[in-house]
């Protein structure tokens, strides 16, 4: 008979260790939990406040503010150096290319020879 109270003791025991692991483990898991949505949270406000900053220059605009020519422009779009949106004006018409302010900024504005 006192093997079968013992058992009972551990089993006591060994249920509240279960309990307390299983409270510790639920714990770290909401922790890891909320610190992977506040990072989605801080990475999703960075691309809204980053989307809200983007401005789209001419090629006239971007000639002025680094004090370029239209060719070295137009050179740099061609060679796939900055990314350029086209938009034809018309049939046979010009082309109007918008160049993102922050990629001018960051070829133009180091000082590249372009």
């Amino acid at each position: 008979m006192q093997n079968q109270a013992e058992p009972k003791a551990n089993d006591d025991s060994s249920h509240r260790l279960d309990e307390r692991a299983i409270k510790r483990l639920i714990a770290k898991q909401i922790e890891n939990r909320c610190e992977t949505l506040e990072r989605q949270v801080a990475m999703l406000e960075a691309i809204l406040r980053r989307k809200a900053d983007l401005q789209y220059l001419s090629i006239n605009e971007v000639c002025q503010r680094y004090r370029l020519n239209h060719r070295r422009v137009k050179e740099a779009i061609r060679i796939g150096a900055i990314e350029a949106a086209a938009r034809p004006n018309g049939r046979g018409g010009r082309t109007t290319y918008l160049i993102r302010a922050d990629e001018a900024e960051r070829y133009w504005g180091s000082g590249l020879p372009v």
